[in-house]
């Protein structure tokens, strides 16, 4: 299977042409997946790169598989683990086009279960310059590799590289209580963090350094790693329609 297929290609290709025009709401997709009484569940999530690239710098690492992030709290990782069959749907305004991406997802939590292990079939090494400057998520994912002394991916140093990438107020709400544990009112916000800072990171193991609360907020943090089965596109002005089957 290649790694940058023109399906692919095409996504990134038109993300970008979006995400100059729109902004960050671009990376908006509603995820859909199955509750356990097979009805259906649908939400927005934020689009988080192919596992393991960076599109601002090379990590020396490519996929084909979609990236997005949740709280191991939330209702959808029993859903997934009941049912792992998931539909994207993404709509991109600035340029009036469509892709529905069908497939399967798979949950990185702590460990690496053996149901991951075939996603390593769709990470591959490529070269890449090396150079000085070097990002804190990039930087703590090599380190993460050189701690696991792994040669091959890893998926708790992807899971790693993209907590570095979360904004301090997004990866502050990974230590706030669930709905059901807060109550009435809004006591509860008394006792959290607004933010997670990083201050820097641990040359040997790639652990971020800071607030203690990382680590609580780490261990609510997971990957939802989508691996595409069927990509449907359609362009809305022209009614041109492809669908990619994989």
């Amino acid at each position: 299977m290649s790694i940058s297929p023109s399906w692919k290609k095409l996504i990134a290709t038109q993300l970008q042409i979006n995400f100059d025009k729109l902004g960050p709401p671009a990376a908006y997709v509603s995820l859909a997946t199955v509750r356990p009484d097979n009805t259906p569940a649908n939400r927005t999530v934020v689009f988080r790169g192919f596992a393991g690239e960076d599109h601002k710098e090379a990590t020396g690492w490519e996929s084909d598989l979609l990236v997005m992030t949740c709280d191991k709290r939330s209702p959808k990782m029993s859903q997934i683990t009941s049912n792992s069959a998931a539909e994207i749907c993404w709509y991109f305004h600035g340029t009036q086009e469509q892709f529905r991406i069908s497939g399967k997802l798979h949950i990185v939590a702590d460990g690496d279960p053996a149901s991951i292990k075939p996603l390593d079939e769709h990470v591959c090494r490529v070269s890449s310059p090396d150079s000085e400057k070097i990002s804190w998520p990039n930087l703590a994912f090599r380190n993460a590799l050189k701690q696991f002394g792994q040669d091959s991916f890893s998926w708790q140093a992807e899971r790693l590289r993209q907590w570095y990438r979360m904004s301090p107020e997004l990866r502050a709400t990974f230590t706030w209580p669930t709905s059901k544990e807060r109550g009435e009112g809004e006591d509860w916000k008394k006792d959290v963090p607004e933010t997670l800072n990083i201050e820097g990171v641990d040359e040997e193991t790639g652990w971020c350094k800071g607030d203690p609360k990382l680590e609580d907020g780490y261990k609510n943090f997971v990957l939802l790693i989508m691996e595409a089965t069927k990509i449907d596109h359609v362009l809305l002005q022209s009614g041109d329609h492809r669908v990619y089957r994989l």
